[in-house]
Formats: structure tokens, sequence, C-alpha cells
């Protein structure tokens, strides 16, 4: 548990320094181009394909340098396959709302997991032309509503 709060604490640190934070940095966001889409769900598919192959080398390659920098490889697989097996083992995956700013892309995912959907958020940046996972987190329904 203590290598989870660790893990989580330096994923908020790293996403937290890549956001722009000026009054206006959510009005300047906006919907992918098809080309961003692509390329970002390419990205996606390709790191979950290596996932679900338990390939954690090539997986945590397509992390973003940041995150890489933040968190051992070992720390990442850990996370993986006691937090998030629902990644590794998932049935299917689509993808929702793409939206991008200035290098930086934020992709809806949904994977159907034994039945059930989990919703993900990913951030992704852009560096040096090359894109790298940031963060992936799990969009949990508020209780007492509706999903």
């Amino acid at each position: 548990m203590k290598s989870f709060a660790k893990l989580a604490a330096l994923m908020l640190i790293v996403a937290l320094n890549s956001l722009p934070l000026t009054a206006n940095a959510y009005t300047k966001i906006g919907t992918c181009s098809q080309k961003e889409k692509i390329l970002v769900q390419k990205h996606i598919t390709n790191q979950i394909a290596a996932l679900k192959r338990e390939d954690w080398e090539t997986a945590y390659g397509y992390a973003a340098p940041a995150f890489r920098k933040a968190i051992p490889i070992d720390l990442f697989k850990e996370v993986l396959k006691k937090q998030y097996v629902f990644l590794i083992m998932n049935d299917r995956v689509s993808f929702g709302t793409c939206a991008s700013d200035s290098g930086s892309f934020s992709q809806i995912l949904n994977l159907t997991y034994r039945g059930q959907i989990h919703t993900l958020s990913y951030i992704l940046t852009q560096t040096n032309n090359r894109l790298g996972v940031l963060s992936a987190n799990e969009i949990k329904p508020l209780r007492g509503t509706n999903a």
C-alpha cells in the first residue's frame, strides 16, 4: 500500500507540473484533430497490447519521459498488476473524447473486463515529436449517481 501511495503522489506531482496554470488554460483546450486522434489512440493501443503480453519494458517505453524519470519500472509493474488488472486483461477497448492543448492530450478510454466497464482518462504529452503517457486514471462514478 505504501508503494501505491508513493506512486499516486508522484503521479500527481508530475501531472500538476505538466499542466498549464494560466487563467485561460481550460478555454484553450480544443478537440483533437483527426490526425492527433489517430496518433494518440495508436500510442495507447500499442501500450495496452504490450501490457496484455506482459511485456513490461515495451509498455513502460510508451510512458512519458517525466513519468519514467519519477516512477521506476518495478513500481510501474507492481501498481498495474495490483490496481489496474482490468487494463492488462481487458476484453474490449473503445475510445471516447480526445482533447488537445499545445502538445498535451487528454483521451477518454472505456475498457470492458469481465462484463464491467472501466473508464480511464489518459494524459499524454509530446516531447521532441514523441508521444508519452503521463497518467491513466480511472474515472469512477460518485456514489448515489447513475453512471
